[in-house]
């Protein structure tokens, strides 16, 4: 794989590109599938057959009809002076021979190209027909048809041999697109303009990164073109390509592109997930990721466990766990294992020590899940559980051995989803609350090891689904209900 760093001092091809694409583009789900190239390459050869144009036996002397727009042309001077007469629009320019049953075959699809993409030269050199064509094709350093070469403005862009139709629609529609609705970005002001004009309407933004010369980007064009007639009314698509100037490599770079094609999606000012070879990377809310920060300043971390929490995707940072669709946070998993904890001392297990009494930040993750700070100094965080109740989508709670001194009271339990519930090895001196006895789905309550006291409701009887209950080394009395 190429970096960015790599790829500036080296041709586009040491940039790794990809054969295969599955976008997720949000709000809508769309596969795009791509194009097989077939290999039909055949050397070339002077001769002076015919040339069957449409399937047909007709031969070369047959004149190009006037509505079909391909211009044949026979010798050097006719080709630059139509390189010259197209100015800077795209001039596709196919080489073929007579001989070539594949040259054959993919001229009609040409021709008709040539009648629906109004904005594109296209020529025909047949480089068996004479001495001047050969000439030509040699010049061209061409030796095997059929051989596509595109122009803009007297140079040459890009090229390919033995390509099929899909292919050459897909390269037409890439390197001559000037009137379709992807927008065409050629630098970062473009990307910042482009992203302030739909800030209001909040409309998505797909962003497709690619290179001039990338065979993968120009195969997943036509359905990026074809999604963005579809969608116009809800998803705003632009294009890309980064080794057009310095400014979009520069783009490229801070964005940690390093292969192509890649998707880009952006709403509201923020990028909200990309795409590459088929994988979505959902990107977690700024909302959520200043939370995590928020903790993380409120820890001392001597052993530099929350070091990978940098960065703007909070999805890849060590111990967050992300919904693959949405982005939120759905897991804060930052706890040790019991033979860890073994070997550290109590009041600071993990090299983590919560340092804030609020831990209001932890309200912010709505979505979460499974929260695993078992480990953690908490002694100082007296509204911990007060906070929990905020999280009603919580199906695990691990919070063993984090100094917890206390069971705040609450009036009801919000959090009745949970499944998953251990504060064992704590020193929570208190009875158990009735709250406890409501959350009606645990399979596992683990309050091992702490002080709790006094007897056990019969209405224990309520956590029908309770498989594993830990009990041990407290000072509860009476008999199991």
């Amino acid at each position: 794989m190429a970096t960015i760093r790599n790829f500036l001092s080296k041709p586009p091809s040491s940039l790794q590109t990809l054969t295969k694409l599955d976008p997720l583009i949000s709000p809508c789900s769309t596969s795009i599938s791509l194009f097989s190239r077939p290999k039909p390459i055949i050397r070339l050869k002077t001769r002076r057959e015919g040339f069957v144009a449409r399937a047909t036996t007709a031969r070369v002397t047959r004149k190009v009809e006037s509505d079909e727009r391909v211009q044949q042309v026979h010798n050097t001077e006719e080709f630059d002076e139509a390189l010259r007469t197209a100015k800077n629009k795209l001039v596709v320019v196919e080489y073929a021979a007579s001989h070539s049953y594949h040259s054959r075959k993919i001229y009609p699809f040409m021709v008709d190209l040539s009648k629906t993409c109004n904005d594109v030269e296209f020529l025909l050199v047949m480089g068996d027909e004479s001495n001047d064509t050969k000439a030509l094709c040699e010049r061209e350093k061409i030796d095997k048809v059929p051989h596509f070469s595109f122009y803009k403005s007297m140079e040459k862009i890009h090229e390919e041999e033995g390509i099929g139709p899909d292919m050459l629609m897909g390269d037409v529609l890439y390197y001559g697109d000037n009137h379709s609705a992807v927008v065409q970005l050629h630098s970062r002001d473009d990307v910042e303009k482009l992203i302030g004009e739909h800030k209001i309407d909040h409309k998505l933004i797909v962003l497709d990164v690619g290179l001039k010369h990338c065979g993968p980007c120009v195969k997943v064009y036509p359905t990026v073109l074809k999604l963005s007639k579809q969608m116009v009314d809800t998803v705003v698509f632009a294009r890309m390509n980064g080794d057009e100037n310095e400014s979009c490599m520069k783009f490229l770079k801070d964005m940690e592109v390093v292969e192509v094609p890649t998707f880009l999606f952006i709403r509201d000012s923020e990028i909200c997930g990309s795409s590459i070879d088929g994988e979505a990377n959902i990107l977690c809310a700024t909302s959520e990721r200043q939370a995590l920060l928020t903790f993380k300043k409120s820890l001392t971390d001597h052993s530099q466990r929350l070091s990978s929490w940098v960065g703007d995707n909070c999805c890849s940072w060590k111990g967050i766990g992300c919904d693959n669709k949405t982005g939120s946070v759905v897991r804060l998993a930052l706890g040790l294992s019991f033979g860890d904890i073994l070997n550290l001392e109590y009041n600071d297990l993990g090299g983590l020590s919560f340092l804030d009494e609020n831990l209001q930040w932890l309200s912010q993750l709505s979505n979460l899940e499974h929260l695993d700070m078992s480990g953690v100094n908490f002694s100082k965080a007296s509204n911990w559980l007060q906070v929990v109740n905020t999280i009603p989508s919580l199906l695990e709670l691990r919070l063993s051995s984090c100094n917890l001194k206390c069971f705040p009271s609450l009036p009801y339990a919000n959090f009745t989803s949970l499944e998953i519930f251990d504060i064992s090895r704590n020193k929570i001196n208190s009875s158990l609350p009735d709250w406890l006895y409501t959350l009606n789905n645990l399979t596992h309550l683990d309050l091992g090891g702490n002080y709790f006291h006094g007897a056990i409701s019969p209405s224990i009887g309520n956590l029908t689904s309770l498989t594993d209950l830990q009990l041990a080394y407290n000072q509860l009395s009476g008999p199991l209900p």
